[in-house]
């Protein structure tokens, strides 16, 4: 949300409703007066609190997501996911590339490289189709016999000898 055109008068006193409790108790313990305009209630909010900002993350942590073996394609999406949100300005050649050199799934790798998505969007909606393909055959393993999940053929339970 953008606030166009408004004080910082207006923007101090509605600064407080967006801290959590620590915050707030900072705040409210400030000096009546103390502090004359935006720029320093920001500036005095960062030198206490610099210590509370996470380091900005660079694009060589998203190449570090990788997808474990025997994990799903569901969980690394969602742990990928959770690394690309933490990167400011990534693009979407990179996260692309990340995404296919982290997945155990080659035909996901592969479609994105013949897709060509253009946005996160479109990256997250042809991975959610591999996510559905991945979790139905993982059931479909989950439901099958026990000699069949090991790989091992299943017996012909109707022509025994």
């Amino acid at each position: 949300m953008i606030l166009l055109d408004v004080s910082d008068a207006i923007l101090c006193k509605t600064f407080p409703t967006t801290l959590g409790d620590t915050a707030q108790r900072w705040h409210n313990g400030l000096k009546a007066g103390s502090i004359a305009n935006l720029r320093q209630l920001n500036r005095e909010f960062v030198i206490r609190f610099f210590t509370n900002i996470p380091p900005k993350r660079s694009t060589k942590e998203i190449y570090r997501c990788k997808q474990g073996e025997g994990k799903t394609l569901r969980a690394y999406i969602e742990r990928f996911n959770n690394e690309a949100v933490k990167i400011e300005d990534l693009n979407n050649d990179t996260l692309v590339q990340a995404l296919k050199k982290g997945t155990r799934i080659r035909v996901l790798g592969d479609k994105l490289s013949s897709k060509k998505p253009k946005t996160y969007q479109e990256v997250m909606a042809v991975a959610q189709k591999y996510i559905n393909i991945d979790d139905g055959r993982r059931q479909k393993t989950n439901d099958a016999p026990r000699e069949e999940r090991r790989g091992a053929p299943l017996k012909d339970n109707l022509h025994t000898h």
